[in-house]
């Protein structure tokens, strides 16, 4: 399956086997799931959510401080 990622202002077209799921395409890219949300769809979703062709997924960073 196809995916349109977008992360850190960059968007990427991601090939995917079927049943991936959200916390499998972050290990993919090497991204810390602690320090990310991710929607798909523009819909807030968990990493163990099942990603579908043709999901438009967006990776944002959680930034902190104090």
């Amino acid at each position: 399956m196809k995916l349109a990622v977008k992360y850190d202002k960059k968007m990427k077209i991601i090939e995917l086997e079927d049943g991936t799921k959200v916390l499998d395409l972050l290990k993919k890219l090497k991204i810390n799931l602690e320090e990310v949300i991710c929607k798909r769809n523009n819909k807030i979703v968990t990493e163990f959510e099942m990603l579908k062709n043709k999901d438009n997924i967006e990776i944002i960073n959680i930034t902190t401080g104090g």
